[in-house]
């Protein structure tokens, strides 16, 4: 199978996956919504929150799909081998440090995040059955690390989303059961038993482990291998998660719960369309690693060129989507009980841009395992964001904590981003930063106003008639644009090659000349 036909199934796969998760998502706010009330709602968010900063005991060992791709040309020469018994070692070892330091750190976790007393042991309860998942999944992530470097993103997505159905049903039930909060935990064990299952079936099946005599052994310099390049993603990862996932914790942590649940049902939306806008980069990742080791550097900037212009059209026109849409789903969503304030949605939507932009630029660092001073670039802006949202947080609220996640992108990532990328490819920033990006400025100077005319007249119709009419009068116009100015000259092309001429998008393509 060519490249571009894995990543095109890869990315296929990728959108059912997200739908799945998107269904699910949905569905189970509701759901839990129905049983709960707001504060359980936002204490169980919370708990999920703090979750992902002990999955920082990976250390960056996540970085294992890069190094196999390293050796997966050679599987019987005993280092892919060696990498993926070393990783098994370290794995174990790390489940066992999150399972202990879980259970140590859990009186303390309760006060120190401002939970309520009456519900500090649901707290207690809920973070050790995180902790336990979070274990389990450390010890079966090999199968989903080999299934990644053999392109074969499509075994992953399609499995995760078929285990996010028998979670919900799982979830449903214990509520029915009376399980109350628990149910949410007990549905996410039922996804990870599920997915470690299955992928550990399809890695037997594609024959990704080596034949027997060829596993070599673990080894220390393949756990120093591992480990240097895993510092650098683990610095990196913090950083991210400082900037992008500590937003609940401060909001509960200032505002309270409940602002904190609000909140997450508020910024939703904006997950879905990262979600949605990353996997054109991320399942990329793999063959750009590839072209990288084999280098195939001509080719390596003419596919790269073309994922960030498209990722960035992408993200304005997914931007000013959310900027006159999200007011109207939300309250859609929460059944009225929860509205989101339009000047949020707008720098929301700014936020979306820059961090779409400085994830294609920083990854491509990461794929080509050339950090440098990345490795505290991303952390300096999580550091300066976390304590300038606390300051501004109890005057100026969340818009004020939004001002600050944007100019933190603003001084630190999305500058280093362009300039790394113009030092590898030896072009000028400027010529990064305006030629590669004027498509999607194009499509951000067409779309706007259209979007911002249809979000006036529209204001004064109920939440439902506001969402249907917006997205109708913007879906055929935004992806019109999309296709006509949202594109490079090489990307058009190829989509022309490769899509049915009964299609006839050739008129529409040409299009672009005339705008």
């Amino acid at each position: 199978m060519s490249r571009f036909k894995r990543f095109a199934h890869s990315l296929l796969s990728g959108y059912v996956q997200l739908g799945a998760n998107t269904l699910y998502t949905l569905a189970s706010v509701a759901i839990a919504l129905h049983y709960l009330g707001t504060a359980e709602l936002g204490l169980f968010l919370l708990v999920s929150q703090v979750a992902g900063y002990v999955g920082l005991i990976d250390l960056g060992v996540a970085g294992v799909s890069r190094i196999l791709i390293d050796y997966k040309d050679t599987k019987s020469g005993g280092e892919y081998g060696s990498v993926i018994l070393t990783t098994l070692l370290v794995s174990a070892v790390q489940a066992l440090i999150i399972l202990l330091l879980g259970w140590a750190l859990l009186p303390w976790f309760g006060p120190a995040l401002g939970v309520p007393d009456l519900m500090q042991r649901e707290f207690h309860w809920l973070m050790f059955g995180q902790c336990a998942i979070l274990a389990f999944t450390f010890l079966s992530r090999i199968a989903m690390y080999l299934l990644n470097a053999h392109q074969r993103y499509d075994v992953v997505n399609y499995s995760q989303a078929f285990q996010f159905g028998v979670s919900l049903a799982l979830l449903w039930g214990g509520f029915r059961l009376g399980w109350g909060i628990y149910s949410l935990l007990w549905g996410q064990a039922a996804a990870a038993l599920g997915n470690a299952v299955v992928q550990l079936l399809w890695c037997f099946r594609l024959r990704l482990f080596p034949a027997a005599g060829c596993w070599g052994r673990p080894e220390r310099r393949r756990f120093v291998e591992i480990f240097v390049y895993g510092k650098d993603i683990f610095l990196f990862t913090l950083g991210n998660l400082l900037v992008n996932a500590s937003q609940t914790i401060l909001v509960a942590r200032v505002l309270g719960l409940e602002a904190g649940a609000i909140w997450s049902v508020c910024v939703r939306a904006l997950t879905l369309l990262t979600q949605v806008i990353s996997r054109v980069f991320d399942f990329s990742c793999a063959t750009l690693a590839e072209m990288i080791v084999r280098q195939e550097f001509a080719l390596l900037q003419l596919r790269f060129r073309s994922i960030v212009v498209l990722s960035c059209s992408l993200s304005v026109m997914a931007g000013i989507f959310l900027a006159v849409c999200n007011q109207p789903f939300v309250r859609l969503w929460s059944g009225g009980r929860i509205t989101s304030e339009p000047i949020n949605d707008v720098l929301l939507a700014i936020s979306l841009v820059l961090t779409v932009l400085a994830r294609c630029h920083l990854g491509l660092i990461g794929q080509a395992k050339e950090f440098g001073f990345l490795r505290y670039v991303y952390f300096l802006e999580g550091a300066g964001f976390v304590l300038s949202a606390l300051a501004v947080l109890p005057r100026w609220g969340i818009t004020g904590m939004l001002l600050c996640a944007i100019g933190g992108s603003l001084l630190f990532s999305v500058p280093y981003g362009l300039w790394r990328s113009a030092r590898y490819f030896r072009e000028s920033t400027f010529s990064v930063l305006f030629s590669w990006l004027q498509p999607s400025l194009l499509v951000g100077l067409a779309f706007a106003p259209l979007a911002g005319l249809i979000w006036w007249f529209t204001q004064p119709l109920p939440p439902l008639a506001q969402l249907l009419l917006r997205l109708a009068l913007l879906a055929p116009a935004g992806l019109w644009l999309l296709l006509a100015r949202g594109l490079d000259r090489p990307a058009q092309d190829e989509l022309l090659r490769r899509m049915p001429a009964r299609w006839r998008v050739r008129s529409l393509l040409a299009a672009r000349e005339k705008i």
